[in-house]
């Protein structure tokens, strides 16, 4: 595989620019992955924040009163 950065006239064969695209679907797919790992993850947070709010009494929302401050 070329070197992305480089600028040596090898890179503009059409190898390099199919590795190039291939790389370029690789960690496009791999953000979109990461994207939806994180909002898989948010969605989780937010839940268990909900779930401890109504607890009675919880440390939990004292700890997010101190937090606001």
């Amino acid at each position: 595989m070329c070197d992305i950065y480089s600028l040596d006239s090898h890179c503009v064969s059409p190898q390099c620019n199919l590795d190039m695209q291939q790389k370029l679907l690789e960690l496009s797919s791999e953000n979109d992955r990461l994207h939806k790992t994180i909002e898989q993850l948010t969605r989780e947070l937010t839940g268990l924040r909900d779930f401890f709010k109504q607890m009675p009494n919880s440390s939990f929302t004292s700890s997010l009163n101190v937090e606001s401050r």
